[in-house]
């Protein structure tokens, strides 16, 4: 028997498959260059962070896999390759362990930028990431398990929908809380990033901060605006199956979405946020030496003997006490950083 595809658009299901295909396309497109980026940083210095986001991309990539296979495999009627629920637990595994990695290469960048006060809601969020996946994944794999043994048998015995439903349910909730945590770190970062360049600017331009900030808001809220998209799609689709279950092709595109939006998330961490970390600890730096500069050029006009040397001391120790002290604002960067970096070989590997 030869292959077989299904073209016919105009269902719904055959449709949705398409649209599947296509973003699964696009996701191991993007995941190749992630994985090109996690290649020449290898090469360059072998960190743990480079390894860790090598290992994030390989579940990344396993997820994508399974579906685009599954994705054949119903499209062609299972002419071109058979399938069974291993080959969906692998994609469980892949997305949910690609996931928990990701969680902790955030934490690992945002102890880079935050205050301590942060990171520790940060490594919560992280923990709790961590326990609703793994819980997640233990549905997952019990709801395959039974899938396998009573493939075929109709109807469905009372265990296998008991078992289906609380994974839904359970997966459900994970990846609403992933999802928000998710959306809530990267606006923690972009904030950071953007309250830093304006500091920046307005230090060496003198000029207003809203005459400053209001084109780089713009260009890095929109680097995020394709991963809130592709959550908010998936959190309508599953609504959407769990309430119009009778709609086919529905509980298709929330696995797929959600597939996708690891996907999303992990390409908008290395290609973007990882490389604007660098430059954020570079932007902390030319504002620590600015303010330094301006309090020691203030303090030479008045002591110039003993009040400057005075001041170099105190920069040598603190990059930011001069600007803590003398505009009373609330740092986002402390002392810490400065010292974290200098010590951290991995800083030096990420490539911007």
């Amino acid at each position: 028997m030869g292959v077989t595809w299904k073209s016919n658009l105009g269902d719904l299901q055959v449709a949705l498959y398409h649209v599947g295909l296509c973003l699964h396309v696009l996701g191991l497109a993007l995941l190749a260059t992630c994985f090109w980026a996690c290649y020449r940083n290898l090469r360059k210095t072998a960190t743990g962070f480079w390894w860790g986001s090598l290992l994030a991309t390989v579940l990344v990539v396993l997820c994508t896999a399974t579906e685009l296979l599954y994705i054949l495999y119903r499209q062609s009627s299972a002419t071109i390759l058979p399938w069974n629920s291993f080959g969906t637990m692998a994609g469980d595994v892949g997305v949910r362990g690609g996931y928990i990695t990701l969680s902790a290469l955030r934490l690992y960048r945002l102890e880079l930028v935050v205050s301590k006060e942060a990171t520790r809601r940060v490594r919560l969020g992280v923990l709790i990431t961590v326990v609703a996946m793994v819980a997640s994944l233990c549905c997952a794999i019990s709801l395959r398990y039974y899938e396998f043994i009573y493939v075929g048998v109709s109807p469905q015995p009372a265990v296998l929908v008991l078992v289906r439903d609380t994974e839904r349910i359970v997966s459900f909730l994970a990846f609403l809380i992933v999802g928000a945590g998710n959306v809530a770190t990267d606006m923690l970062f972009a904030r950071t990033v953007i309250t830093t360049v304006s500091d920046v600017r307005r230090s060496s331009t003198m000029l207003s901060a809203s005459s400053l900030g209001l084109n780089r808001k713009r260009d890095t809220l929109l680097v995020y605006v394709p991963a809130v998209l592709v959550y908010l799609a998936y959190f309508a689709a599953l609504i959407a199956a769990i309430s119009l279950n009778s709609i086919p092709g529905l509980p298709f595109s929330t696995i797929t979405l959600q597939r996708f939006s690891t996907t999303i998330a992990l390409s908008t961490f290395l290609l973007y946020s990882v490389p604007q970390t660098r430059k954020l600890i570079a932007r902390t730096r030319v504002r620590d030496a600015s303010t330094s500069q301006q309090a020691n050029t203030g303090a030479s006009n008045t002591v110039p003997n003993t009040v400057t040397s005075s001041s170099t001391s105190v920069n040598r120790v603190s990059p930011l006490s001069s600007s803590k002290g003398e505009k009373g604002k609330k740092m986002t960067i402390g002392v810490e950083l400065d010292q974290r970096i200098t010590k951290s070989a991995e800083i030096s590997s990420i490539d911007s």
